[in-house]
């Protein structure tokens, strides 16, 4: 999958897609017993999330905002972090698709999740989604919770 994601990131459709289907059938294959125990973070959530990244780069936008649903459907629940990280993609997917409101809707939801389970990767992936948002008065609710969070 980290592979697909690196080809993606440099716009080799060809290859991305390749390893994201090779990652696909390995995960469906579930886990073996010599399979080290970092290896278990790696669910469902997590393969849609990655593919998402690896959509979203590629510019296939729909693609990756319907995978992004999925990984939301079928997060761990005590993964709050993970839940916040596939929200923040979301609302910059949402956001490119010219959705401006829905994605401001959408980190107005990641804030608590944030005060809940601190993480500063997410502040920061909070803090650039919303700087990808229009500057517009629309956004001074979600500007000032966002000022309070970083306090």
């Amino acid at each position: 999958m980290r592979l697909a994601c690196a080809h993606a990131s440099m716009g080799d459709k060809a290859e991305s897609h390749r390893l994201l289907g090779i990652a696909e059938t390995q995960f469906g294959r579930g886990t073996r017993d010599d399979d080290p125990p970092c290896v278990g973070w790696f669910d469902e959530g997590s393969l849609h999330d990655q593919a998402a990244v690896c959509h979203a780069d590629l510019g296939d936008l729909r693609r990756a905002d319907a995978l992004l649903d999925k990984a939301q459907e079928r997060f761990a629940p005590t993964r709050r972090r993970d839940y916040a990280t596939y929200l923040i993609r979301r609302a910059q997917v949402q956001n490119d698709l010219g959705n401006a409101d829905h994605a401001a809707d959408l980190l107005h939801q990641v804030i608590p999740m944030v005060e809940q389970a601190p993480s500063k990767r997410n502040i920061g992936r909070l803090l650039a989604a919303r700087d990808r948002l229009p500057k517009d008065a629309r956004h001074s609710d979600l500007d000032q919770r966002l000022s309070a969070l970083t306090a």
